[in-house]
């Protein structure tokens, strides 16, 4: 599977939008192998860096030029579990750890934070 970020055609543009202004976009979760669209995720206007969790169990997306949070979601589900706030700068790069526990972010701004993400008892 793999995540691909891709600007949605159907969205609405407004009076005055330019060729180069970015459109809302979905995160698009696809299976290669069943040629299928297995996941979407709601509408940001533009993720800068994406990861998805060892297990494939959860996705998550910063880099949001309207919202700078961290959104993590479940990808059997599609539900948004979190929205993580660290920084007013974007997010770079996203990194699960290898259990997927723990999600490394890193900032326009040069912070650096580990977060939490896994599942509430």
């Amino acid at each position: 599977m793999i995540a691909i970020p891709g600007i949605d055609p159907a969205a609405p543009r407004k009076k005055g939008d330019d060729e180069t202004r970015v459109l809302p976009t979905r995160i698009r979760l696809w299976d290669f192998q069943a040629k299928k669209q297995t996941w979407i995720s709601e509408k940001m206007s533009c993720p800068a860096t994406i990861a998805v969790s060892p297990d494939g169990n959860l996705i998550a997306a910063g880099g949001d030029w309207e919202d700078t949070a961290i959104c993590v979601w479940s990808v059997k589900t599609g539900k948004l579990l979190m929205k993580l706030r660290g920084s007013r700068e974007i997010a770079t790069d996203l990194t699960f750890s290898s259990d997927g526990r723990q999600l490394l972010s890193t900032f326009q701004d040069g912070n650096v934070i580990l977060w939490d993400v896994s599942p509430a008892p």
